[in-house]
């Protein structure tokens, strides 16, 4: 995978700015992190706009993030009508957005779908594995924003994903 192209994150006015013109967090952690991860909040739009935002089981793999479910949750149903969505992992001190354009996924190819089913043996022993060859969702990242509160607003940087 070919790392994508990082920033600084530019912050609105009246907020404290960085000082460096550098960004500061590894794409390589942040990956690494969004693959360990066991949960996943998927925040969709609705009919008439409204927000919906649910905890959800998946696996990050070459930089797309694969989740399952059911076509009528509500999710579903939202990103069916409105692909945008925003994933995030859940700490708010280690600060991961995923923003990007998701979609039902009818056949993925066998070597991504054995990582699919390979992250998910190891996250989630007892749950119900993900048949690769239907009934996964796929989001691609287009956007990807991540900071420490540690360290913010300094290490406040923004992934611009390529399409492909």
């Amino acid at each position: 995978m070919t790392e994508p192209r990082s920033a600084r994150l530019r912050m609105p006015e009246h907020y404290e700015q960085s000082t460096g013109s550098h960004p500061t967090l590894d794409w390589g952690g942040l990956a690494e992190r969004l693959a360990a991860a066991r949960y996943y909040w998927l925040t969709t739009t609705g009919p008439a706009g409204k927000p919906h935002a649910v905890p959800l089981w998946g696996a990050w793999v070459r930089d797309v993030w694969y989740f399952d479910g059911i076509p009528t949750a509500r999710w579903a149903r939202d990103l069916a009508e409105r692909p945008e969505v925003v994933m995030h992992l859940e700490s708010a001190e280690d600060v991961l957005i995923v923003e990007g354009e998701a979609a039902d996924v009818a056949v993925i190819p066998p070597e991504i779908g054995a990582e699919v089913v390979e992250q998910y043996t190891a996250k989630y022993p007892r749950g119900p594995i993900p048949d690769p060859s239907g009934g996964l969702f796929r989001l691609r990242p287009r956007r990807v924003k991540a900071w420490t509160v540690s360290r913010f607003p300094q290490d406040a940087t923004v992934w611009e994903m390529g399409q492909g």
